[in-house]
Parts: C-alpha cells; sequence; structure tokens
C-alpha cells in the first residue's frame, strides 16, 4: 500500500469518528439538559409545598358546639411568603377544604 493511500485512510477515519464524537457529545449535552429542567422543576414543586408554622387557634360556638374559626399560618418549605391573589382578578384563588374521617367540606370561607 502506498503512502498516499493510507494518509487518505487515516484522514478518512479521523472525520468518521469526529463526527461519530460530535453526535454522541450532542445527545449528552441535550440530555443533560433535559435533566436539569426536571430537576429544576422539581425543586420548585417542593419548594412551593406549604408547611405549617406555629401554632393553630380554633374559636368555637358553645351553642352550636363547633368549631367557627380555625387560625393558623402556613410558609412555603423555602420560608417565603405566599401569594395567593389571582394574577387575572387580584381575588383570592387559594382553596381551603377540610376532610376528617365523617365528612369533606371544600372550598371554606376565607377571612
Amino acid at each position: 500500500m502506498v503512502a498516499w493511500e493510507m494518509a487518505v485512510m487515516l484522514v478518512a477515519f479521523v472525520v468518521t469518528s469526529s463526527v461519530f464524537a460530535m453526535t454522541v457529545m450532542s445527545s449528552g449535552v441535550f440530555a443533560s439538559g433535559k435533566v436539569s429542567q426536571s430537576t429544576h422543576a422539581g425543586v420548585t414543586r417542593v419548594l412551593s409545598s406549604l408547611k405549617l408554622v406555629g401554632a393553630v387557634a380554633a374559636q368555637a360556638d358553645p351553642s352550636r358546639s363547633q368549631v367557627v374559626t380555625l387560625t393558623l399560618t402556613v410558609r412555603t418549605f423555602a420560608g417565603g411568603a405566599i401569594n395567593v391573589a389571582d394574577s387575572f382578578s387580584g381575588q383570592g384563588s387559594m382553596v381551603i377544604s377540610y376532610r376528617d374521617s365523617d365528612e369533606y367540606h371544600e372550598d371554606l370561607e376565607r377571612q
């Protein structure tokens, strides 16, 4: 085999392997971008979850033998404030429901 034939085969091998390497690297960059997006979405969701902070106070109506007002404080797990206003109407958009083993009340009145 002549030297120039060997050089042509070497160049063809280098070009082919370069194209293959770029394809693999592009796939890796795309996959790592998707992983980053998924991780960010998961962290955002966890940080927006609510946790109870402080005491819970209940005010009862003795004549009806039931709780009339329940006061509690919640924050996000990140410790930030909670925006409960609807961005379109400016009205509150948080739905408060109550459930125990016997009953379920949806969309309770907020004060």
